[in-house]
């Protein structure tokens, strides 16, 4: 993780404390290393409270969230939290082998970076289940089939910026922008229209603890005979005297005018879709997931996405052939896998 401006420089020499206690607590201490390494653990801890206060004033956010507003080519301050805290528990592992081994000691230090990354996982597996089970017997009742993981996926999407990173900078702080997890796929055919329902997980990069951050999304996806330039439309909440403001992020003005007219608009405000994207092949939108509730209608809330997601397609009255690019993908869940 590497910060270049602004207050994004700051971790990089709060990161030299602990490796400066060491040695020179060690150097006074007739080269000990154990003191050495007892202070190298408490001050990785100190420098893990001041980052986080300092963190706090610049990008704390409404109700506990963290904002990502201070990252001008830069990685919020905030993320830094677990390379300090993983710099105190490396310490605190050559402390403790004063009284264990060094296999212990190493042991321990692998036992605890297993479980900061796994605890979560297990956590998430009972809420999983559920909606698998929920999703097959909705998939079984529509005859459309289903997938209990969708492992495939978390290379076709990526929900970063379209732009290609120019700098050194921007492509070492481009944000982890692509779901993990893919779970619970549903896939059949609307109006000759074939869709993947899916949930999966949202990384939050700049998180204090992005591995105890992943939010549960529901990724509703239309797939296309043919595969168009990436482009991601979305509503700015609020209007202005009565004008909706949209947003749009896309390489090519052109295409840009050609897939969002009046039309498009309107059908996405009568649909109650906040945003849709392009991504070769897939139109799709990623949504809050609505399978954690226990309302019956949820996946039927869904297949309304889908259908919103049909109708905006449906009002580009533009040619797109010239905008045709690259092959067309095959669908996520292919036809010859199991239904239900």
């Amino acid at each position: 993780m590497t910060a270049w401006s602004g207050w994004g420089r700051l971790p990089l020499f709060l990161a030299a404390v602990p490796l400066v206690l060491l040695f020179a607590v060690s150097d006074a201490n007739d080269h000990d290393w154990r003191v050495g390494a007892r202070a190298a653990m408490i001050g990785a801890l100190v420098i893990t409270g001041l980052n986080l206060a300092i963190a706090a004033g610049l990008n704390g956010g409404e109700a506990g969230k963290w904002r990502v507003d201070h990252r001008v080519d830069g990685t919020a301050i905030q993320s830094f939290t677990p390379v300090f805290l993983s710099m105190a528990g490396a310490a605190g592992a050559a402390w403790t082998a004063q009284w264990i081994t060094w296999p212990v000691a190493i042991l321990l230090y692998f036992a605890g970076t297993v479980a900061y990354f796994m605890v979560p996982r297990w956590r998430e597996r009972p809420v999983r289940a559920a909606v698998i089970a929920r999703r097959r017997a909705f998939a079984e009742a529509k005859g459309w089939r289903f997938a209990r993981t969708v492992a495939d996926l978390t290379k076709r999407w990526d929900f970063g910026p379209f732009a290609v990173a120019n700098t050194f900078a921007e492509a070492m702080n481009r944000p982890t922008a692509k779901l993990r997890g893919h779970y619970a796929g549903v896939s059949g055919s609307i109006d000759g229209f074939a869709f993947t329902i899916v949930d999966a997980f949202r990384p939050e990069p700049s998180a204090v603890f992005p591995a105890w951050s992943r939010k549960p999304v529901t990724v509703c996806a239309v797939h296309l005979s043919h595969s168009l330039p990436n482009i991601r439309v979305g509503i700015v909440p609020g209007r202005t005297r009565g004008r909706i403001k949209v947003m749009v992020d896309c390489l090519s003005p052109a295409y840009a005018e050609a897939i969002v007219n009046d039309a498009a608009v309107n059908a996405m405000v009568e649909w109650s879709l906040d945003s849709f994207e392009i991504q070769g092949c897939d139109l799709l939108t990623v949504l809050p997931s609505l399978t954690f509730a226990t309302d019956e209608d949820s996946e039927e809330d869904n297949v309304a996405v889908v259908e919103s997601l049909i109708a905006v397609m449906s009002c580009t009255d533009a040619d797109l052939n010239a905008w045709r690019s690259g092959t067309v993908r095959p669908l996520p869940i292919p036809h010859d896998a199991g239904r239900s």
